[in-house]
């Protein structure tokens, strides 16, 4: 895998999510791992729906899997979403203090780790109660990888993203009718 995509969100991303997606190129050379704040009984299902939108194989996550490019892995709520040193997925109840299942910070965190610089991060909306995102963010941010940060003025869930932008998480703040070929620019290099 030589790069990997991944994308966190919470309040109002996943109409976000699915607009993205949708006008992403079907041929985009890397896995996409998705991090939203949902409960788990909705995971499998918004899987299915995103599915019937989007260019991709979109499934849930399964531990121990390995990313391929052409596919959206879900993070399933209830288990925080990773990647190991090897590159292969992870999910895991652990740590058990972080307020939300999945936590995004869990999977900047690892993906940052596992393949610094060669992770796109992306930053959707949601609100900033507990800060999800940011040390994520700057722990991509340190890896030298690129975080890609939603402003939108039509968006009405900016807290989390403004947050990351404050921190300094951001590499890149754009509207959202921008980050579909931004994020394509930063995938192909």
């Amino acid at each position: 895998m030589d790069r990997v995509v991944c994308i966190g969100g919470s309040t109002g991303a996943p109409a976000g999510l699915t607009d993205l997606l949708a006008k992403l190129p079907g041929d985009l050379p890397a896995p996409i791992l998705v991090a939203l704040h949902m409960p788990g009984s909705m995971t499998a299902g918004f899987a299915q729906t995103l599915q019937k939108r989007v260019p991709f194989r979109v499934c849930v996550a399964e531990n121990g899997a390995r990313p391929e490019p052409g596919c959206v892995y879900l993070g399933p709520g209830g288990l925080h979403l990773g990647l190991s040193p090897t590159g292969r997925i992870v999910l895991s109840p652990k740590p058990q203090e972080l307020h939300f299942k999945p936590a995004i910070d869990i999977l900047f965190f690892t993906a940052a780790k596992a393949m610094g610089r060669r992770v796109v991060g992306v930053v959707l909306t949601g609100l900033s109660a507990k800060k999800d995102a940011v040390e994520g963010a700057l722990a991509l941010r340190k890896a030298r990888a690129e975080v890609l940060v939603i402003d939108d003025p039509s968006s009405k869930f900016l807290g989390m993203p403004k947050a990351v932008i404050e921190a300094g998480g951001a590499s890149r703040v754009l509207p959202a009718r921008d980050l579909p070929t931004a994020l394509a620019r930063a995938v192909r290099g």
